[in-house]
């Protein structure tokens, strides 16, 4: 895929196609040089190459937040598994360690069968890269490209761990409330939003790999609190997590 400028100085020309046999036949398709590069968002290139792609990006970005407008912030799991190997523990351990493979969409599930260490041991080294056990959004840093969504997200709730702090590994990213806690409908309605298909599709416009970095989640647009905590509690009322998105993002 690639784009030019066309002759009209505001607008580009885009060209794709479905792998290296498709490349004697391209599609093209001519753009606002302004619907390509998002200098809001610090000169994020999209890269809308269908109609379905364009009203996705019409519909998320009419959305006028971002995290950190939202008061929230991304940070990425502190916990160096290799830097951190003598403290780190397969079992007996006194702190969960979450690692990429614990995070499901819209679940947590620790601790599970893997040869990693799930477990980090009480001492005053390990707990400087821990975080106190709250209400947060973990996200995995990096998905297979067999996965269904680039984003895989889940609520990592207090009440679900009988720990005062906990270990993220630095495979994961994480949104927080700096200085207070989300709350369980608002973890459970920005995971559901991050897990969503309108989500997925939009991320697939903007990032071209199968990382998700914290730069691009702070970058991302949301809506507002209430649009976010409504859809956290039809969420915890739905065992259908994924339909009652789609009703709640409707439009």
């Amino acid at each position: 895929m690639r784009f030019q400028k066309s002759r009209a100085s505001r607008k580009v020309i885009l060209s794709s196609s479905k792998g290296v046999e498709g490349l004697a036949n391209p599609r093209f398709r001519e753009m606002p040089v302004d619907s390509v590069i998002d200098a809001a968002a610090g000169q994020i290139i999209r890269l809308p190459i269908e109609d379905a792609a364009e009203r996705t990006m019409k519909q998320v970005e009419k959305w006028n937040f971002t995290l950190t407008q939202l008061g929230l912030e991304v940070s990425t799991g502190p916990v160096v598994a290799f830097r951190s190997a003598k403290w780190l523990r397969h079992k007996n351990g006194d702190y969960p360690l979450i690692w990429l493979n614990h995070v499901r969409p819209m679940s947590v599930e620790w601790p599970v069968a893997t040869e990693k260490p799930q477990y980090v041991v009480d001492c005053a080294e390990a707990r400087e890269w821990l975080v106190l056990n709250s209400n947060y959004v973990v996200i995995r840093r990096f998905s297979a490209k067999e996965d269904r969504r680039r984003i895989i997200a889940a609520p990592l709730l207090k009440r679900n761990l009988g720990f005062d702090r906990v270990g993220l590994e630095n495979h994961l990213n994480f949104i927080h409330r700096p200085g207070g806690e989300l709350t369980v409908e608002e973890a459970q309605g920005l995971a559901a939003l991050l897990n969503s298909d309108l989500m997925d599709a939009y991320f697939r416009i903007v990032n071209g790999n199968t990382q998700v970095n914290a730069s691009e989640l702070r970058a991302m647009r949301f809506p507002d609190w209430s649009t976010i905590i409504n859809l956290g509690r039809n969420v915890s009322r739905s065992s259908e997590w994924e339909s009652a998105v789609t009703k709640a993002l409707a439009v």
